[in-house]
């Protein structure tokens, strides 16, 4: 099996996704997540996500030397949909490389 090289909807069962070519949203792992963001994988989700990043602010530090702390990326819901029934990670800022929320 070969490792992935695009993310597919949620509810894909696709041969891709069967044999190993694609992972579907719904069972992709955390660096397939960061590795979607930085444009490693393909994007074939069909979805919006939507990233939330946490920033620590100590009194001795301004805002724009900050590093962030957490990264939240949450599979954004339907109108149809709850947001607690759709997967979301939680990502190590390291593994977003090159991206603005790295300061």
């Amino acid at each position: 099996m070969s490792d992935p090289y695009r993310v597919d909807p949620i509810d894909c069962g696709c041969t891709d996704c069967l044999v190993g070519v694609s992972v579907s949203l719904a069972s992709v792992s955390r660096q397939q997540v960061a590795d979607l963001l930085n444009g490693a994988l393909e994007n074939a989700t069909m979805r919006r996500l939507g990233i939330a990043v946490s920033y620590v602010l100590q009194s001795d530090e301004e805002f724009p030397s900050l590093r962030p702390e957490r990264i939240r990326v949450q599979v954004l819901p339907y109108d149809d949909e709850s947001e607690e029934d759709l997967p979301s990670w939680e990502l190590d800022p390291y593994q977003l490389h090159g991206l603005p929320v790295n300061g």
